[in-house]
């Protein structure tokens, strides 16, 4: 059964935590040259195409992280554009023609300050020693992000994109700086990053010893048959959080913007439904503005017109 789609509140300059699985949790993004060169240029170009930043990135087999500021307030076009043309040319490169997402929504996290950001930053990197797949991220054969301020040239995959159709023949994957830390400069930043990286990687390793687990290991991995699914339930045993926001002022405030969005959307929804065209909807709605041209904005005096 399909997730109920909730409003999104969309905020130019916020900075999230960004999760997406594939249906069934199976391992339909088990890393591969050709997967890879898919997952890479798709993300170069979504990123280029609407000046969403990336930060840190890593393609697991059945599922995507990734730390990214929405300078333009254009997510939802990011993330369309990326899971759309990821899903035609995995699938195409496997020979399928089912859905490779789950039906769920992208799990977006909005971050807080330069802890959280980092934390995350680390988080996502540090995603395949925590799964118990490599001792280390960098032994990690899949797309992930090593550092901040890498840059990579990414060519356009070529069995699955036209070379007179519209998307470039290279695209620029750049990871940079979050603006939460720019006040550190890069060096000082990645100091941080591969510091709290480390001690992720430490406490995982630790976890695992004390398990007696061993490491899958990356040759093990590409091997794995992709109608496998995760074996664990997590993800689905607890509640998608909206926040990583560890200042509780902060947070506080975070919350409560959110609910008077949502207050304030339910409201000029209902009136929506009743053929009040007029009605405003609160700033940061997406969908009624871009496919139905509904206005929006702070909510004009009783009597006003549009």
């Amino acid at each position: 059964m399909q997730e109920k789609m909730h409003p999104r509140l969309v905020i130019p300059g916020a900075t999230y935590l960004l999760t997406r699985r594939c249906i069934e949790r199976r391992f339909l993004l088990r890393p591969s040259p050709q997967t890879n060169q898919i997952i890479e240029y798709c993300l170069a170009v979504a990123a280029e195409r609407t000046g969403v930043q990336l930060h840190a990135f890593c393609a697991m087999s059945n599922h995507l992280h990734s730390v990214v500021t929405d300078v333009q307030g254009r997510l939802p076009e990011f993330l369309q554009f990326f899971h759309r043309h990821v899903a035609v040319a995995i699938n195409a490169s496997l020979g399928r023609k089912e859905n490779l997402w789950a039906g769920t929504q992208t799990s977006v996290v909005e971050l807080g300050d330069d802890k959280d950001v980092l934390e995350k930053l680390a988080y996502v990197v540090a995603n395949p020693t925590a799964a118990g797949l490599v001792r280390a991220p960098q032994k990690w054969p899949g797309v992930i992000s090593r550092r901040l301020g890498e840059d990579r040239r990414v060519k356009r995959p070529a069995d699955y994109f036209r070379t007179e159709g519209a998307m470039p023949e290279f695209a620029k994957l750049n990871y940079v700086l979050p603006p939460q830390m720019a006040h550190l400069g890069l060096a000082k930043a990645n100091e941080l990053f591969f510091k709290a990286l480390a001690h992720k990687v430490h406490a995982a390793r630790a976890v695992a010893q004390a398990k007696g687990k061993d490491v899958l290991g990356a040759k093990k991995g590409m091997k794995t048959a992709l109608s496998k699914s995760a074996a664990t339930n997590e993800g689905i045993k607890t509640k998608t959080p909206r926040f990583a926001i560890r200042n509780p002022e902060r947070r506080k405030a975070a919350i409560f913007k959110w609910r008077g969005f949502l207050l304030a959307y339910v409201e000029a929804f209902h009136q929506w439904r009743h053929g009040n065209r007029t009605i405003r909807f609160p700033e940061g709605t997406w969908m009624m503005k871009r496919a139905h041209r509904a206005h929006c904005g702070p909510p004009l005096p009783s009597g006003g017109g549009a």
